[in-house]
């Protein structure tokens, strides 16, 4: 079946979700023209670029340019460019690297500094490791290239990771009551947290698809006020 046209009232509000997610925002706020800083910006500010490489506190957009979003799940879907590189968004301790069902390569690391040190993030499937267990690196180093993966070539996912005792660091949203596939609730919470993480440090914004389509609200509404397991919500990080 062909797809019918968009409804004005649908796409003003996936324009409104974007919005939010680049401004490191509540839906709530941009719609009223109430965007508030970000703390993860240089001075808090969601206007300005990334910080550099390094220092404390200091946090990176890990996607390289030319890189598009796809659909949020358990993280964010995103392509990167030919010869891109996934790096580091901040001082990292890398904690897994290996294969894993549904994934095939598979990279996790734990942040050690700033607002969200001690919070473990991941990076999968188009990917092959640049780095080893152990290996320290500073934010903005490159951690991973974009290979043909089992989605295509530079096709990822990333998003953030349970610790060693949860899964030897699979996806966080696994671990989360009432999980049920990436397009359940919990899983959707997860990723659009990470998806926000990303937006704030000015990359591309996944979006929401299919079933997630219509649990917007329901995933916005936990960023706004974001249970103990969420790494990343409004107000913390």
């Amino acid at each position: 079946m062909a797809n019918l046209p968009l409804a004005f009232a649908e796409i003003l509000a996936g324009a409104i979700i974007l919005d939010a997610g680049y401004k490191g925002d509540s839906i709530t706020n941009v719609v009223l023209g109430k965007a508030t800083q970000h703390p993860l910006l240089p001075g808090g500010s969601a206007g300005g670029s990334s910080s550099s490489a390094g220092g404390t506190g200091s946090y990176v957009d890990p996607l390289p340019q030319g890189t598009t979003a796809s659909r949020v799940d358990a993280g964010g879907d995103y392509v990167l460019p030919q010869g891109g590189k996934f790096l580091a968004p901040a001082d990292s301790t890398i904690v897994a690297v290996d294969q894993r069902s549904g994934f095939g390569n598979y990279i996790a690391a734990e942040i050690t500094d700033g607002p969200l040190a001690g919070t473990f993030y991941y990076v999968a499937e188009g990917v092959q490791s640049v780095v080893h267990v152990g290996q320290t690196v500073t934010a903005g180093t490159p951690i991973a290239d974009a290979i043909s993966g089992p989605y295509g070539y530079g096709v990822i996912e990333a998003g953030w990771a349970g610790s060693a005792s949860q899964g030897n660091h699979d996806p966080l949203a696994h671990f989360q009551a009432g999980y049920a596939g990436d397009q359940s609730q919990p899983s959707l919470t997860a990723g659009y947290s990470f998806a926000r993480f990303i937006a704030a440090l000015h990359g591309p914004m996944a979006r929401f698809e299919s079933v997630g389509s219509s649990v917007v609200a329901a995933v916005e509404a936990a960023f706004a006020q974001p249970p103990a397991w969420l790494p990343y919500g409004a107000g913390r990080g």
